[in-house]
């Protein structure tokens, strides 16, 4: 799949950060949109998955357990911060939408 297709969602955000000089937010948010690792298949901790992609895509799931699931994650996953897990739920929200269809 080309990447453009995946770039596409996110460009109104990018450039509306890029216009207001804000270029710190702009290349954490290029960085994490593109190596969230909620989007990546197979990411886990503990004994539990956490790959959205899995989730959503691959199994289809898309009621409020799975927004339960990811809330508990950003407190429970040890490899971040809460603040630095919430932005890779974001890169992974704006992400994978893009990459699914």
């Amino acid at each position: 799949m080309p990447l453009m297709i995946c770039v596409l969602p996110a460009e109104d955000s990018i450039t509306e950060r890029h216009n207001s000089g804000n270029d710190e937010w702009l290349k954490e948010f290029i960085h994490l949109y593109f190596n969230s690792k909620y989007a990546r298949k197979g990411y886990k901790f503990g004994n539990r998955h956490y790959s959205l992609m899995e989730d959503t895509d691959e199994q289809g799931l898309d009621g409020f357990d799975v927004v339960e699931k990811y809330i508990r994650a950003m407190t429970e996953d040890g490899s971040g911060s809460e603040v630095d897990n919430v932005k890779h739920l974001y890169g992974a929200t704006l992400l994978l939408p893009a990459c699914s269809s």
